[in-house]
């Protein structure tokens, strides 16, 4: 992608900003009034065009102004640095909100708030870890290339995990790793585990098994999630024509299956992060016209993961969104209890 010099990013990116605000094609005039720097319609014209050319921008055919892509789209939310000093009145009804949650210990009043706030949809996935933390895990030998992990927790959970193994490592080989493990691990969170050993010099194929180890679900995860908002989503949408009716009738859908967010919030894979999820760039998230706005936390005993977001029209306010999703969260992580 060709940088733009300094004078055309500045003027791309107040187009983004007046088009967000208005929904309107912006034209040079309005453009002028807008900079903080003297510069001609003209000039502005010229500016335009070229961005028109590598297309940062678009005539919709029916005004002389023009509208920023999805391109655009890209690089504004790339170059702010998104304030978390909300207005009073957002930064109340959020307050109001977390009062409420503290006092009945649901989430629902949140999320809907958020989803208010937002005019989208709003939604919160939760990964209760449930896994405590290891009293021991070791490798039992079954066959030659076979074997069964076995992991303990501190209130003698045991959970068993059939791995493959090098055909050359033998039973009296298996054995010799419990040295190698247990007596760091123990009183360690299951989470937690594969990103300390990472760190340790082990054995070659006692690395081997952990990464077979790692792609597993360890521990008795438990997942809720809350979606709310769908109503206002759909009034916004029914004000928006050029939107794809039956992209829609499917993004419906996928907001009403848990599945679809276990795999965001793997996908993601982000660790206390705001992400913008722009449709058809994702392979989980494939809604062209819309994006999904999350940000994940963990709490305070770090016992369970969340993720709060909102999903909306590609064309949405991220000035004010972003900041109430990145406020939400951090509540989330500060006060919420699992």
């Amino acid at each position: 992608m060709k940088a733009l010099d300094s004078r055309s990013l500045t003027v791309l990116l107040k187009i983004v900003d007046l088009y967000l605000d208005c929904r309107q094609p912006i034209g040079s005039k309005t453009l002028a009034q807008h900079l903080s720097w003297p510069v001609s319609a003209p000039t502005l014209r010229n500016i335009m065009a070229k961005l028109e050319a590598e297309e940062w921008l678009y005539s919709n055919h029916c005004s002389s102004g023009r509208v920023p892509s999805k391109k655009a789209l890209k690089l504004y939310v790339q170059q702010n640095a998104f304030t978390l000093n909300l207005p009073k009145e957002t930064a109340d009804a959020l307050m109001a909100a977390f009062e409420e949650h503290k006092a009945k210990t649901s989430s629902e009043h949140i999320v809907d708030t958020v989803a208010e706030l937002c005019q989208c949809a709003g939604f919160l996935f939760i990964s209760d870890q449930g896994d405590g933390t290891i009293e021991y895990l070791d490798f039992v030998y079954l066959a030659p290339g076979k074997a069964l992990a076995v992991l303990v927790t501190e209130n003698q959970h045991v959970q068993h995990y059939f791995i493959c193994i090098p055909v050359c490592l033998t039973a009296e080989a298996l054995k010799t790793y419990h040295s190698y493990l247990n007596p760091d691990l123990k009183g360690l969170q299951v989470h937690k585990v594969f990103s300390y050993l990472q760190a340790k010099p082990l054995p070659f194929h006692l690395k081997e098994c952990l990464n077979q180890l790692s792609t597993l679900p360890l521990g008795a995860k438990k997942t809720s999630f809350i979606v709310k908002g769908k109503a206002q989503l759909v009034q916004r949408i029914s004000q928006q024509h050029a939107i794809n009716l039956e992209t829609f009738s499917h993004l419906l859908h996928w907001l009403e299956n848990q599945e679809s967010f276990s795999q965001i919030f793997t996908h993601l894979n982000t660790e206390d992060a705001t992400e913008v999820v722009w449709g058809e760039d994702n392979s989980v998230f494939q809604f062209e016209d819309f994006c999904l706005i999350t940000s994940t936390y963990w709490n305070t005993q770090e016992s369970s993961k969340g993720m709060i977001g909102a999903v909306g029209p590609m064309y949405m306010d991220y000035q004010r969104i972003i900041p109430i999703i990145e406020k939400t969260a951090q509540f989330m992580k500060d006060f919420c209890t699992p």
